[in-house]
């Protein structure tokens, strides 16, 4: 336990600073960029996060499964080797597939942002990502967080420092911030190669490959309706609405999700542990464990976030994007129960039930279109929000009947009642003139709202001092 508490800081640091450097560029770009500008980038993103999906075809959770389950190091490299050479191959094809026509695919669903350059630039930032997801796959079962943070790190900070000489010293705009991150992929491509070369042992087994498809195409469609449910509101209000409405939605998101720092960090630290200790005694006491201490973060990295939006727009960002506060804690609720979902999707992946996870969460993109299309003319930006929450609590209590794990669930259900019911006084009943005094109140509010969530899920206050001292 004390293992996957050090791993999920390593990781977490892997993400807050990479977000703090975010956080660095935020109150630039708002100023040198338009909303218009901020949604063409995000628009990008989410397109690329969709490649990303469809390239790997999930193989990297087949990877995490069954890298315990070989024998040896030599037949752990030969996997390695296999997948490696397998997925460069499909994303060549599909690579140049796109470049012939992805401009007539774009325009027979109606996009306003043009292929040339802004879609392009995705797909081939997209072609050179996917060489770093199966090395940073290897960092994680072999328990080694700090080469991977460290990378991720150094590449923040190369994107970061291109992004702001491209948008400011020669006013790229939204072009600037895609060729900084297509720059650096394509450098750390080639630190990604050189991991792999050291890793793996040249091969190709088309019966591991098929056995590798078996397991993974399942999940695929469970990935991609997991992305429809967090990242197709931008699709449709792009659509519904207009650039402006987006790039407030996407402000409003941008500090939403910044609490994956917590959520992606403790999932790559848990993700293999679970994976490792399925089936053993110690499981069910792990997982309680687990629970509820990510559970507890959770709530308090969405409280912060939710509570002190509108102070963080005031300081740091540009007049046309301060009402985006309003749809911050909004969203956090979808990055809550999309957080606890994937706690519990590991333990169904764990349980191969792959194709039960895909079916859970296909549903919630049913959910999430439906919403969005009929909601969206008539309620605005909020009922993106919405639709988001909604098919994530699906998701979320779906996964969890599934995995059939006797947890007291009671307890966290007051947790997040009573959480969400301080936060909602804080943000939208209580309003102060100074800010200072409202900063000071607010955070008087966050320290009962936690006093009550570690009195509820009955958190051990002297193993989080002794967590968090070592």
């Amino acid at each position: 336990m004390h293992n996957l508490i050090k791993n999920t800081s390593i990781y977490a640091l892997g993400d807050i600073l990479p977000r703090l450097f975010s956080l660095i560029t935020f109150p630039i770009l708002t100023n040198y960029l338009i909303p218009d500008d901020y949604a063409i980038v995000n628009y990008v993103n989410t397109i690329n996060t969709f490649l990303l999906i469809v390239s790997f075809l999930c193989l990297n959770t087949y990877y995490l499964v069954y890298y315990y389950r070989m024998e040896d190091e030599e037949k752990q490299k030969l996997l390695f080797g296999n997948i490696t050479i397998f997925i460069i191959s499909i994303n060549f094809f599909i690579t140049i597939l796109l470049c012939f026509f992805g401009r007539y695919a774009f325009s027979t669903i109606g996009s306003k942002i043009d292929f040339f350059p802004y879609i392009a630039i995705g797909i081939a930032t997209n072609f050179f990502n996917i060489l770093g997801i199966l090395p940073a796959a290897l960092f994680r079962v072999q328990e080694r967080p700090l080469p991977l943070t460290i990378l991720n790190v150094v590449k923040s900070v190369l994107t970061m420092g291109i992004t702001l000489v491209l948008v400011i010293r020669y006013e790229y705009k939204a072009l600037g911030v895609l060729y900084a991150t297509l720059i650096v992929s394509v450098i750390f491509s080639i630190v990604y190669v050189i991991i792999t070369l050291q890793n793996m042992i040249w091969n190709i087994n088309f019966k591991q490959i098929k056995q590798a498809l078996l397991f993974s195409i399942p999940l695929l469609p469970g990935a991609l309706a997991r992305l429809v449910v967090s990242m197709s509101d931008r699709i449709f209000i792009e659509k519904h609405l207009n650039l402006f409405d987006l790039g407030i939605y996407s402000t409003a998101s941008t500090i939403a999700m910044m609490l994956n720092i917590i959520a992606y960090g403790a999932y790559k630290a848990f993700e293999p542990y679970f994976f490792k200790i399925y089936g053993k005694n110690i499981f069910l006491a792990s997982f309680i464990k687990v629970h509820n201490a990510f559970l507890a973060l959770l709530i308090f990295g969405s409280m912060v976030l939710s509570v002190f939006a509108r102070e963080f727009l005031h300081f740091f960002a540009g007049p046309g994007y301060q009402t985006a506060y309003y749809y911050v804690p909004m969203i956090q609720i979808s990055v809550v129960f999309s957080s606890m979902a994937m706690l519990f999707s590991t333990i169904l992946a764990a349980q191969e039930k792959t194709k039960l996870t895909s079916v859970i969460t296909i549903v919630g993109s049913v959910v999430s279109i439906v919403m969005n299309n009929i909601l969206l003319p008539i309620m605005g930006i909020a009922a993106a929000c919405l639709s988001s929450g909604v098919s994530f609590g699906l998701i979320f209590i779906l996964s969890m009947l599934c995995a059939k794990i006797q947890i007291n669930y009671l307890r966290s259900f007051f947790g997040l009642l009573s959480s969400s019911a301080i936060a909602w006084l804080l943000i939208y009943q209580i309003s102060f003139d100074h800010i200072l005094f409202s900063i000071f109140f607010k955070s008087i509010g966050i320290i009962v709202s936690m006093i009550i969530i570690i009195l509820l899920l009955q958190l051990d206050l002297r193993n989080i001092k002794k967590y968090a001292i070592n």
